[in-house]
């Protein structure tokens, strides 16, 4: 960790902490959010990959031979962000009927709102960080050397941000969320409040959309109070700037 863990940031360094991250979302999940001014975390049981939270879900032995299940996994809420700007395979699997749009922030402006959430324990509660990809013998022996017993919060986030070589191409960013003592654990998602306004640096729509139906999606949005940048991706939009030279004869 070049920042520690103790800042609330993990596998990031001062130079990325304003550099922007993105998420794809619904659009009426983006409308649900300027209305109840709130992010949404979710437990990672809920998340696809069930390897990513084998320390959640298993055992462990400490130095005197001591044998603990871990039940950190009723505590613990993570949100994923990614550091690609855009791609093809973003859009088709985050908005597969071409309705999604992707906002963009920061790691300190997450943080930040997650750490209002809880100020008293911001440090040991809130944390952001990138995810690093390994073998899966790496992982284990990473997981083997977390000191989740004295230091339960830092080491809990660091066991989230762990996957697979085969998931490099994410390139995930993750908010995580710990507090053994959260009243209301028993939900699935941990509801955050936030300014949109000052989360979020812009909306871009999926470029697959009809210009009719993003023009109507950024005025319900207007109407609904944000204010930042919208525009729609012109990942798929014919240049319309080329220039055909006549080949040079010798």
């Amino acid at each position: 960790m070049s920042i520690a863990a103790c800042s609330g940031f993990i596998n990031l360094d001062e130079a990325h902490l304003d550099k922007p991250v993105y998420r794809v979302l619904p659009f009426d999940r983006l409308l649900q959010s300027l209305v109840a001014r709130e992010l949404v975390l979710s437990k990672p049981k809920l998340w696809d990959d069930p390897f990513e939270n084998a320390l959640l879900k298993g055992a462990f032995r400490t130095q005197d031979g001591s044998r603990y299940s871990f039940v950190a996994q009723n505590y613990v809420y993570g949100q994923c962000w990614t550091l690609h700007r855009e791609t093809d395979a973003m859009w088709r699997i985050y908005s597969a009927a071409a309705k999604g749009v992707r906002v963009s922030s920061t790691p300190r402006k997450l943080l930040r709102a997650l750490q209002d959430h809880d100020p008293q324990f911001a440090t040991s509660h809130c944390f952001i960080g990138r995810v690093t990809y390994q073998t899966k013998a790496e992982i284990l022996r990473s997981l083997g050397n977390l000191r989740v017993l004295a230091d339960a919060g830092p080491a809990i986030a660091e066991s989230l941000l762990f996957k697979r070589n085969e998931f490099r191409h994410e390139r995930e960013v993750r908010l995580i969320y710990y507090n053994s003592r959260h009243v209301g654990h028993e939900a699935d998602v941990l509801r955050v409040p936030i300014d949109p306004n000052a989360l979020w640096d812009k909306v871009v729509f999926d470029p697959r959309a009809d210009e009719e139906v993003v023009h109507a999606q950024m005025r319900a949005a207007r109407a609904l109070g944000y204010t930042g940048g919208m525009t729609q991706s012109t990942l798929y939009r014919i240049p319309t700037d080329l220039v055909h030279r006549k080949p040079v004869r010798n």
